[in-house]
């Protein structure tokens, strides 16, 4: 998984053996740290040198199948969703079983350290899809860019989203 942080971090406590990763705060403490900034990529993805194995399609006990849902729809949802645990007005757990376990770690460590930095009694703006472009890559690959709101500020989120047991699940992110 490569994450990537927009500033250098220093260490809070002494290192020690087995030290969260949370106890890591950047180094510019002021108003120029942004707490959206965030990438975050799966390592293990279905890759494109692999030919698409044919998947077995689910059925309920009613004989109906499950269709995916549109993929626009569910990243503008999910990079939505990813903005709120950000800033704090959503918990990151809700995110668990849309995002791989990679990509959900990453975002669960960044939304911890956002709440660190962020001052007491502030409140998060809401946060608002503007626009959703979206690209197949192949069957059951998305990528889509969307534009987002929080307040008067307004910021770009990539999101790559493959097919996995009958749903979406989102394999990387990038938010700036």
């Amino acid at each position: 998984m490569s994450v990537s942080s927009t500033a250098p971090a220093r260490a809070l406590a002494p290192p020690h053996s087995g030290a969260p990763a949370e106890t890591e705060l950047p180094a510019q403490a002021g108003a120029d740290w942004d707490p959206l900034q965030f990438r975050a990529t799966a390592q293990r993805t279905s890759g494109a040198s692999t030919p698409v194995q044919r998947q077995t399609r689910l059925v309920w006990s009613n004989g109906r199948t499950r269709t995916l849902p549109d993929p626009g729809t569910w990243c503008a949802t999910v990079a939505r969703a990813c903005a709120e645990a950000l800033h704090g007005s959503r918990p990151a757990t809700q995110l668990h079983r849309w995002l791989d376990v990679e990509v959900y770690t990453a975002l669960q460590r960044r939304a911890r350290l956002a709440a660190r930095m962020r001052p007491h009694g502030v409140r998060a703006h809401a946060v608002r899809v503007r626009r959703v472009r979206r690209c197949r890559i192949r069957p059951g690959v998305w990528e889509a860019a969307v534009v987002l709101q929080d307040g008067r500020r307004v910021r770009a989120a990539a999101i790559r989203i493959e097919a996995h047991r009958g749903h979406w699940r989102a394999t990387a992110i990038q938010m700036a």
